[in-house]
């Protein structure tokens, strides 16, 4: 050994810079070798631990699946279509109630689908009036609120729907369809106009010709009211509601005889129908009462019957008021198949 040479060094590294084989990297710049084969501390692979902790890989979440909120608005959506689907099953049983509440439901968890929401609407109608003649208002307003919603979602059939019930309003009669305003009736008219302009079977078609006769009728329109039910007629000479609603035509223009034959004419088709019965009624009332008037009158004078109609006694005219017979798409679905064949769609 030379004499100068340094014992416990061993040929080695200086003390100051030992070797990987002597005792792992020096000590401020440790090799990968000398941390387990791993990335020095401050820069760890991902073999030796995964991803760093602010940035966790897809592998750390699962293989990559959906985020929480995405999973959830499916869940929402798959829940909604399956209580849908059960409320019309038990529509087509006749279970409105139970079948409003399956509505809700779906209505509640997915409210963007248009159908969910006329349904509703639908359910809403059946489950009151429908049911047993009668609606709260504010069940009512609910119902228009539900079509209103799902009109502005984009579904033409609760576009219609909604100026069915305002044509009935909340007493189911049309008592306040003349009170709306000239927007809301303008409205009104172009759904049940449209309607006469789908191509559908003709007895379809005279029902939607009657519909929107009987609008024009509540709102004293009868000019025009005689014109689309003289169509409906055309379409279905067998149309015992157009029939009836035509005989009101006539009954409140003086016509009395006309009326009377048509009401007549109505019943031999449908023999119990009460708006015709009514009609036939107080067409007669009204008939006789003329004979009365006109047999006091001078011979020589002509016969008006304008100015027999003017002048009708009050309990005569109350006798007389319109016995208007508009289609319920809601709840006749016994009928619908025949004279709201496009509504069919809206419940498939």
């Amino acid at each position: 050994m030379p004499r100068g040479g340094k014992k416990g060094n061993l040929g080695g590294a200086p003390k100051g810079n030992k070797s990987a084989a002597g005792s792992g990297a020096p000590k401020r710049n440790k090799s990968a070798v000398g941390n387990a084969g791993g990335a020095p501390k401050g820069n760890k692979s991902a073999v030796g631990s995964g991803p760093p902790k602010g940035n966790k890989s897809a592998v750390g979440n699962a293989g990559g699946a959906a985020p929480k909120g995405n999973i959830n608005a499916a869940s929402a959506e798959a829940k909604a279509k399956k209580n849908f689907l059960k409320g019309e099953l038990l529509r087509k049983e006749g279970e409105y109630a139970a079948a409003l509440v399956e509505y809700k439901i779906a209505a509640a968890l997915d409210p963007s689908v248009a159908k969910y929401q006329s349904c509703l609407a639908l359910a809403q109608w059946n489950s009151t009036y429908g049911s047993h003649g009668s609606i709260t208002a504010e069940e009512y307003a609910i119902c228009v609120s539900n079509a209103t919603t799902a009109m502005k979602l984009g579904n033409s059939e609760a576009a219609y729907f909604r100026a069915f019930l305002l044509v009935r309003g909340p007493d189911g009669h049309g008592n306040a369809l003349g009170m709306l305003g000239g927007e809301e009736q303008e409205f009104i008219l172009d759904q049940f106009r449209a309607r006469t302009l789908l191509p559908m079977p003709e007895a379809a078609l005279s029902m939607a010709c009657n519909d929107y006769g009987a609008v024009l009728m509540f709102l004293n329109r009868l000019a025009d009211a005689e014109l689309i039910l003289q169509k409906a007629l055309a379409s279905d000479p067998q149309n015992f509601k157009a029939m009836t609603n035509f005989a009101g035509c006539f009954e409140h223009t003086g016509r009395f005889d006309e009326a009377a034959d048509l009401y007549s004419k109505a019943l031999k088709i449908r023999p119990r129908f009460a708006p015709a019965l009514l009609g036939l009624k107080s067409a007669q009332m009204l008939v006789a009462w003329r004979q009365q008037q006109e047999a006091l009158l001078d011979p020589s004078r002509p016969s008006s019957t304008d100015a027999a109609a003017s002048s009708i006694p009050v309990e005569l005219t109350a006798a007389a008021m319109p016995r208007i017979d508009l289609n319920d798409p809601a709840y006749s679905e016994t009928e619908h198949v025949i004279f709201f064949y496009f509504f069919l769609s809206f419940f498939k």
